[in-house]
C-alpha cells in the first residue's frame, strides 16, 4: 500500500534504498505520515466463516534504523475499531483479548518526526525505547501488525525512508513548511538558506479642508471677527490644526518573506512543486501566547492535548506568491528553489 505522499522516499523492497530520502532534522517536532487504512488483517492467514487466525492484536508503525535497531509507534491505533475476539468474529474462537476489526476504511495519521520517535517510541513489548542513536544515519517507517494467535508480524505498506540532518540551526532560523499534497496528506519540508523578511504596507488617505469657524461667530460673541470660543479639532495629524491637510484613514500591513532551499536533486525539486501549487500551506512558528501570566500554555495544552501534536508549535497559514528555480550544478542536476510567500493574517497595527 502506498502512503499518502508523492515524495520519492517510498519503496517496497527491503534490500534496496529509495532514490531520495526525506530529510529529518533533530529539532523538527512534527513530520506527519498519512495513509488510508482499508483493512487490518493478515490476508495469508485469512479463512472464511468465523475463524480468526488472521486477526491482529497490535497494529503499529515499525521503525528500522541504519544501525539495525527496531522500534514502534502506535498512537494512531487508538482511532481504529477494536473489540474482543468474540465481538469481532461473532462465533468460532472466543476470547476477552482485544483485536482490531478487519474493516477500517479510514485515513490514519501519525507523527514520525525524529524528535517524536526519540520521546515516544516503544520496543516490541511496548516498553519505552529510543531506537535512534548518535550514529544513526537514516530510519524507515512501515505499517505493520501482530497476529493475535501466532504472534507473526505482517507488513502492510510501502517503506518510507528519512535521512537524519544534524546541522546546527543558524541564528536566523529555518522555515518549516507543511502543505496539503496531491495525495490528500500533509507533507513537510525545511528550507534553510537566505531567509528574508519584510512588510507590505498600503494606506488609505483623506484630505480635510481648512477649518470653518463661522459657526462660532454668532451673536453670543458680539461683532468680533475672531471668536474667543474654544476650537475643537478631531484630527490626529498634529501641526497647525487650524489648517486642512492629508490624513491617514486606514493602514493595512502584511508580512512577506522569502527563503532558498538547499541544492536539490531534480527529483526532490519536482516533488516540491506540490508545495508551490498547494492551496493550503502553513509554516511553523513558536507559540508565544500565555494565559494569565503563566509560563505554561494552559489553554493551548488543552486544545492540543492529543499526543500526536506538539503543544508548543503554531501552524501559521501562508500564501505562496512566487518561486524561482536556479541551477547550481548542471552536470550533477542540482537546483535550488527560491520560495516567496506572504502571511495570511494581517499585522496588528495602530488603527485610526
Amino acid at each position: 500500500r502506498k502512503l499518502m505522499s508523492n515524495c520519492l522516499n517510498q519503496i517496497h523492497q527491503y534490500d534496496k534504498l529509495p532514490p531520495v530520502m526525506k530529510m529529518a532534522r533533530e529539532n523538527d517536532k512534527a513530520e506527519w505520515l498519512y495513509w488510508f487504512q482499508y483493512r487490518t488483517y493478515q490476508q495469508s492467514a485469512w479463512t472464511s466463516g468465523s475463524a480468526s487466525p488472521d486477526l491482529y492484536s497490535k497494529y503499529r508503525l515499525k521503525i528500522r534504523t541504519s544501525d539495525g535497531n527496531v522500534g514502534y509507534l502506535d498512537d494512531f491505533s487508538n482511532t481504529l475499531r477494536k473489540a474482543t475476539v468474540n465481538a469481532v468474529t461473532a462465533g468460532g474462537d472466543t476470547s476477552n483479548d482485544y483485536v482490531f476489526h478487519r474493516g477500517q476504511l479510514r485515513v490514519c495519521v501519525q507523527n514520525v518526526s525524529l524528535w517524536y520517535i526519540k520521546n515516544n517510541a516503544k520496543d516490541a513489548s511496548d516498553a519505552p525505547y529510543n531506537p535512534i542513536t548518535t550514529s544513526t544515519e537514516w530510519y524507515s517507517i512501515q505499517v505493520s501488525g501482530l497476529n493475535w494467535q501466532s504472534g507473526a508480524e505482517g507488513h502492510h505498506s510501502a517503506i518510507s525512508y528519512y535521512s537524519i540532518d544534524r546541522e546546527t540551526e543558524h541564528k536566523y532560523g529555518y522555515v518549516r513548511f507543511h502543505w496539503l499534497n496531491r495525495a490528500g496528506g500533509i507533507d513537510s519540508y525545511t528550507a534553510k538558506r537566505d531567509i528574508t523578511e519584510g512588510i507590505n504596507v498600503s494606506r488609505e488617505t483623506i484630505e480635510r479642508k481648512d477649518g470653518d469657524r463661522k459657526h462660532t461667530q454668532g451673536s453670543t460673541y458680539g461683532s468680533n471677527a475672531a471668536s474667543s470660543a474654544p476650537y475643537y479639532n478631531d484630527s490626529m495629524r498634529g501641526g497647525d490644526s487650524y489648517k486642512g491637510g492629508v490624513e491617514v484613514l486606514s493602514v493595512n500591513a502584511t508580512r512577506v518573506s522569502s527563503v532558498y532551499t538547499e541544492p536539490l536533486p531534480k527529483q526532490t525539486a519536482k516533488w516540491l512543486e506540490e508545495l508551490i501549487t498547494s492551496p493550503n500551506v502553513w509554516i511553523e512558528t513558536a507559540m508565544t501566547r500565555v494565559m494569565a501570566g503563566s509560563d505554561y500554555y494552559d489553554r493551548y495544552r488543552t486544545i492540543y492535548q492529543d499526543e500526536l501534536r506538539p503543544v508548543d508549535i503554531e501552524y501559521s497559514p501562508v500564501i505562496i506568491t512566487n518561486s524561482d528555480i536556479e541551477t547550481v550544478n548542471a552536470s550533477e542536476g542540482l537546483v535550488k528553489l527560491n520560495i516567496e510567500y506572504t502571511h495570511s493574517h494581517k499585522l496588528n497595527i495602530q488603527r485610526n
